[in-house]
Formats: structure tokens, sequence, C-alpha cells
């Protein structure tokens, strides 16, 4: 949550009040703990918003901690918050903001590790730097301007030495 928490009390306009290509893009706070994906179909239904309009943001073990990667549509790469999501919309086709975690490197500990917290070096580290300049330009990425948001987040990331600046658009 303080992520999208962080990108919605920042944000200068309302995120849902910002077209992109002729939709919206609606942030929803997803907990696998509460079983919040029940109440998504409701929330979208009550909205009268598409699937195609909604922003899940998700840890991804596929990236390596703090990357960042926009997406439309896709599968599930196996996680369980999308796989319970696609369910209840009977649709893929869906923003998703993907951050990444990085992966245990063994399959058998990878339960415990996405519901584990971050380390207190990784909080205050690249997850705060992450939080503070996804939330600083949460409008960019609401106007459909995915490859500045990516920028910003790769650029202040690496203002704080956690990724080379002249690399490409990597993070940590």
């Amino acid at each position: 949550f303080p992520l999208t928490n962080a990108m919605t009390a920042r944000s200068r306009e309302s995120l849902s009040d910002l077209q992109f290509t002729g939709a919206y893009r609606v942030p929803f706070q997803y907990a696998p703990y509460l079983r919040q994906h029940l109440s998504v179909g409701a929330f979208l239904r009550f909205h009268r918003i598409e699937p195609r309009q909604m922003l899940v943001v998700h840890d991804e073990l596929d990236l390596p901690p703090g990357t960042v990667k926009l997406k439309f549509g896709g599968g599930t790469g196996g996680h369980n918050g999308l796989r319970d999501i696609d369910e209840v919309l009977g649709s893929r086709d869906f923003w998703r903001l993907r951050i990444g975690i990085g992966h245990p490197g063994n399959k058998d500990i990878v339960h415990s590790y996405v519901l584990s917290d971050f380390a207190k070096a990784e909080h205050t580290g690249w997850v705060e730097t992450l939080i503070d300049a996804s939330a600083d330009n949460a409008e960019l990425l609401a106007r459909g301007e995915d490859a500045s948001f990516q920028n910003k987040i790769h650029l202040a990331l690496a203002a704080k030495g956690f990724v080379d600046p002249n690399a490409p658009n990597e993070t940590p």
C-alpha cells in the first residue's frame, strides 16, 4: 500500500480524472491477505470503469529489485493476485505496474519471500526512493507518459546510487 497511497496523496490532480488515449487509469489497492480482488469487480461496476481503464500495482519476482515496468494485458506469470483479479474480471486486459522484487533463488521459499516485508536496508534504500519518485511522478503515468514515468524512476534511483545512470532503463 505505501506506493499507491503515496501516489494518490501527492497527485495534484485526481489520477482517475486524467485521460489517456480515450481511457482512464484508476489505481486500485490490492492486499492479498484481505482478498480484496473480490471487491475489484464491484468497484469497477459501481464506478462504470472498464478493466482496461484500471492500473494494478504489483510485485514482480521476474524483475530485479526496484525495476519498474508498465504493461497492458498479458498472463499472470504465476502471480496469485493477478490470477484472482483475472478470474473476477473475466479479463486480462488491464494495466499493470510491475515493481521488481527479485527472486529469492529457491522456488521453495517464494511464497514466504513475497509475503514478507523488505529488509530495513532495502526499505530505507531503493524502496523508499522508488515510492517517492513514483508518487512525485504519478501524473505522468496517469497521462500515459509511460516512458517518462519509468525514466524519472530510473534517474531518481541513479541519483541515490542504486543504479548506474548510464545503464539502460533497468533499475537495481
